[in-house]
């Protein structure tokens, strides 16, 4: 029998690990500066905590074990990520989780551009696979970044099987 966790269990989400775009620029938070990033993850090592991909999360999550834990995520795949987030995260022995756009591996993140969010490359195939080598976990966050609720059911699903299956 599991139990709840007995505390809440913090999640860390972030997008992309660069540099900031100018003040003004649309979704300007979503972006951490490299040094940003390692100063909060290395701060949390040495207060004792152990960032985790949501797979490592889960016996947390369901009560099983405890202890100074959170999860650690990305979202969209940006390499950014792979270039300022890996060595860090190899560093500290952490693990995360990176929800990728599937069908955009290698691309950029087209889907923001009506938005004014300047383009950043996506991860392409090598740097995904040197992701899972280095014992993170990928996750699907759709095949094209769709706006799912906006969706008909056969279209929803149609981006959540294909996303999955790449």
């Amino acid at each position: 029998m599991t139990t709840a966790p007995s505390r809440p269990l913090a999640i860390f989400m972030y997008h992309q690990i660069d540099a900031p775009p100018p003040r003004g620029t649309p979704f300007r938070g979503l972006t951490v500066a490299p040094a940003s990033f390692a100063r909060h993850m290395r701060w949390l090592k040495a207060l004792g905590w152990q960032g985790l991909a949501m797979r490592d999360l889960l016996p947390y999550l369901r009560g099983e074990r405890s202890g100074k834990v959170f999860g650690l995520t990305f979202d969209d795949g940006f390499a950014n990520v792979h270039q300022y987030a890996l060595p860090v995260l190899r560093q500290l022995g952490f693990t995360a989780t990176n929800y990728l756009v599937a069908g955009h591996l290698g691309g950029s993140n087209h889907w923001d551009t009506a938005k004014g969010v300047p383009p950043s490359a996506l991860m392409n195939e090598h740097q995904v696979a040197d992701w899972v080598q280095a014992g993170h976990e990928v996750g699907s966050h759709t095949l094209d970044h769709a706006d799912l609720p906006r969706l008909d059911g056969a279209d929803a699903a149609r981006q959540i099987q294909l996303s999955r299956e790449r």
